[in-house]
């Protein structure tokens, strides 16, 4: 009932990459960053030398864990390759993340090593050393390939999503989930001379779309900025780079479509994910992109890519823009809750099989078996997402089965944010909404009782919950009311106020009067 196509003779990372580094030629560019150019020999040269010194002076093995804690720059590949070369684990911390972000992850995986290239301030939690240093250090050795073999069931990395709780769950990722995509990426063809641009944090699992997709097909990788780039400067990019694959989150997509459609021009493929695309924009962009735009779906816990569809104007005409068929050795699967195949038009919890599985949540055995039941013989990864089956055998998404959201391609915990106002000391109690905004895009508006009686802003709110969360997560509008007898979307009392689940059935405010429940009569948008 879940049988796909078993995958053979998968490598892990070091080897694939190796392979298309020697199948490239010699001087083919790998990566591009500013004025800083690397070949495939260059990379692959310089990865093994620091690899070597990190073996020796800093005694990382097979299954060592090190986290990289730096911008996007030429040495940032270097090291994952370096690290991964020896069979280590690499755990991406991002430096654009709160400290008290990366703290906690450092402190869930007891990283032995910390890559940076700015202190990471983890305090003791991990030794720290600067990548630099490391990578002069390693000058003068040997830039041969290293002799030991790397297991491709081995756990490559590991990605740190949001928990409700507030707690990180990190994913073990393992090489050959990654590295499936070098022969079995399906409709993501990738040509030599294809150029990539890397927009997604390395924290992030769409990176590992953009980086190893590129790098395995001995394709062109362009570095931006460490900084995330304005609009026009993203179209500059594009276009001066020759970029002819982009893999953007719907947001980002509608924005570059809308302000910069002819940047689109020269690109001859584009994945969209993260969020349902806007009918509008994707009819435009059919329009303006030179090759095709594909609509794609995957997950940190299924290692990214997990399935591809080019679509067309008679999609946009339905309104159905499927994700299409799994890509090679992938199962995607729509099932009851008894975990039995639904008939198509029927919508279920979308189930993934395959390749593509992760080892499960680190030291979170319970959630792991939850997550990643077996049921007939097959391990399943249950998602989260609702889906239906087209007549011809296509998925469809619609929604979710619990209170996770995308904004911005970001999967988003509302209960998390909710925590993490009420941790500020500004709020009482806090409920989260994703509510619809301009240009087809979401926003977060928290409703609040403020603990001293005076409203809270958006500023402020916002910036005191980017101290504990991921900055991503936290845009949007307040909706305050110092505590009252009055009802409130948050009163204590459950005879005045409604619950937290009949407060989330609400359904937005009016984009165009930005009117708010009569719950919450002076309640404004600051």
């Amino acid at each position: 009932m879940y049988a796909v196509d078993e995958l053979k003779d998968v490598p892990a990372l070091p080897a694939a990459f190796e392979t298309a580094a020697a199948a490239a030629a010699a001087d083919r560019t790998a990566l591009e960053c500013g004025k800083r150019v690397l070949t495939y020999r260059e990379l692959n040269a310089a990865a093994n030398r620091l690899a070597r010194r990190l073996r020796s002076s800093e005694g990382v093995t097979a299954g060592s864990r090190v986290a990289i804690h730096m911008s996007r720059s030429v040495e940032l590949y270097v090291a994952l390759l370096a690290v991964l070369k020896l069979g280590g684990v690499v755990v991406p911390l991002n430096p654009a993340h709160p400290v008290a972000v990366r703290r906690s992850a450092a402190e869930e995986a007891q990283p032995v090593l910390t890559l940076r290239d700015v202190p990471a301030g983890l305090g003791s939690v991990t030794a720290e050393r600067d990548v630099h240093e490391l990578v002069a250090a390693s000058a003068s050795l040997p830039d041969g390939n290293l002799a030991e073999a790397v297991d491709p069931k081995s756990t490559a990395f590991i990605l740190f999503t949001s928990g409700s709780t507030g707690r990180p769950k990190g994913v073990l990722i393992p090489h050959r989930a990654i590295a499936r995509v070098a022969d079995h990426n399906g409709h993501a063809v990738v040509l030599p001379d294809d150029c990539f641009l890397q927009t997604s944090p390395y924290s992030f699992a769409a990176s590992t779309t953009e980086i190893w997709l590129s790098l395995l097909h001995g394709a062109r990788l362009v570095v931006p900025p460490p900084q995330l780039p304005s609009l026009p400067e993203l179209a500059r990019l594009i276009t001066e780079h020759g970029v002819t694959f982009l893999n953007l989150p719907c947001g980002l997509f509608n924005l570059l479509v809308d302000g910069h459609p002819e940047a689109l021009d020269g690109v001859r493929s584009v994945i969209v994910s993260g969020d349902f695309p806007s009918p509008e924009h994707l009819s435009r962009a059919l329009r303006a992109v030179g090759g095709a735009v594909h609509n794609a779906y995957g997950c940190t816990e299924n290692s990214a890519l997990t399935a591809v569809r080019a679509l067309t104007e008679e999609d946009v005409r339905r309104q159905v823009f499927p994700v299409g068929r799994p890509l090679p050795g992938v199962g995607l699967h729509v099932l009851r809750p008894d975990l039995a195949p639904c008939d198509p038009g029927e919508v279920g919890e979308l189930c993934l099989s395959g390749a593509g599985l992760t080892h499960g949540y680190l030291e979170q055995p319970k959630l792991t078996a939850e997550k990643f039941p077996e049921h007939a013989g097959t391990r399943l990864l249950r998602t989260g997402d609702m889906a239906r089956l087209t007549p011809e055998g296509e998925v469809v998404l619609v929604g979710r089965t619990d209170q996770m959201v995308k904004i911005r391609g970001f999967r988003v915990e509302l209960r998390e944010v909710e925590l993490a106002a009420e941790e500020t000391g500004l709020v009482n109690r806090a409920v989260v909404r994703a509510v619809d905004a301009a240009d087809n895009l979401r926003e977060l508006v928290l409703f609040c009782t403020t603990a001293t009686g005076e409203p809270t802003t958006s500023t402020r709110s916002r910036r005191t919950c980017a101290a504990r969360r991921a900055r991503t997560l936290i845009r949007g509008t307040t909706a305050s009311r110092p505590p009252t007898s009055t009802p409130s979307p948050t009163s204590a009392s459950p005879r005045t106020s409604p619950t937290r689940s009949s407060w989330r059935r609400w359904s937005g405010p009016s984009r165009s009067t930005r009117s708010w429940p009569p719950c919450c009569p002076r309640s404004r948008p600051r």
